[in-house]
């Protein structure tokens, strides 16, 4: 490989991204920056997205109101001090972190040389953003970013990663995510998950069958990995993503690491339900059927 990498993985949600992004984060390799998911494009082209740009914005402002009255009773600092004006490591990075979240939204070109500048650091081969909310956006979309950073950034070459899950599981596995964090039990996010898998929050991060099109409307196949949730976590699909990306392999894979762990799944969904929903996504289970083999997914997928 001739160019270093940008990253950009577009998802899927509840598919496996955070495991693959803290482990390239480890490597020596890889800088992905200061975020996993900076969401610079999701909250732009869809406003169903918009609430996580408005979030950053009042963590951005909390972090303000902890800082503006360390930064006016505190005392002069010497240029090149390596703590600068705040002391305080943890609220400066979580500071950074948003303040970078809420520019890059506004400002796509800030977005691209930030990442242009960590490239350049030495021994790095990858960098990227890995949001899986990108599976929402459209090739106009796509298009639009690989031009931002083939512009900006022209020593990068765009590689996009996208991981798949069963689309049900994969919703089931969010509602569990979100229950959990509600205090709610998971026979709560089974009903749930039956009730909202129509929702714009979680139907359009299934339909995978679109976001491939999508994503081949403006990448080369060489330049593209699909990953399914099912079997990645394994020492080869580990070595697919090293050949991809063109890393050495420098670290060894921790497949104990859960980084968003759902904890024992006791409750089934309701069989109704499933009939269902499996109706609704026939066209995704088909599609990804036809394109990666029908008896591939129907091993891995208990859905199809």
């Amino acid at each position: 490989m001739t160019k270093r990498v940008f990253l950009l993985g577009v998802g899927c949600q509840k598919g496996g991204t955070t495991w693959v992004h803290d482990h390239l984060n480890r490597h020596p390799q890889c800088a992905l920056g200061i975020a996993k998911e900076y969401h610079s494009f999701d909250v732009v082209a869809s406003q169903q997205q918009r609430h996580l740009l408005t979030r950053s914005m009042k963590r951005l402002r909390v972090n303000l109101d902890m800082v503006e009255p360390l930064l006016k009773d505190g005392p002069p600092v010497a240029l090149g001090d390596g703590a600068g004006l705040l002391a305080d490591a943890d609220l400066r990075e979580k500071l950074l972190r948003n303040l970078r979240k809420v520019l890059f939204a506004l400002d796509h070109h800030d977005y691209a040389s930030y990442f242009r500048h960590l490239s350049e650091g030495e021994g790095v081969r990858v960098t990227g953003d890995i949001t899986p909310e990108y599976a929402v956006l459209g090739a106009e979309d796509y298009g639009f970013i690989r031009r931002l950073v083939e512009k900006i950034a022209p020593d990068l070459e765009m590689r996009v990663l996208f991981m798949m899950r069963d689309p049900i599981e994969r919703i089931f596995s969010s509602e569990k995510m979100s229950c959990r964090r509600l205090g709610k039990s998971e026979e709560a996010a089974a009903r749930s998950t039956v009730k909202h898998y129509k929702k714009p929050y979680n139907a359009p991060k299934s339909r995978f069958e679109e976001t491939i099109r999508h994503i081949e409307a403006v990448f080369p196949p060489e330049r593209i990995m699909y990953v399914f949730y099912e079997e990645f976590f394994a020492e080869r699909s580990v070595a697919g993503l090293y050949e991809f990306l063109g890393l050495d392999p420098l670290i060894e894979p921790d497949f104990g690491h859960n980084p968003l762990p759902s904890g024992k799944t006791e409750t089934l969904l309701p069989a109704g339900g499933i009939a269902e929903m499996r109706a609704y996504f026939a066209p995704t289970y088909e599609f990804v059927a036809e394109r990666f083999g029908a008896d591939r997914i129907r091993g891995i997928w208990q859905h199809y």
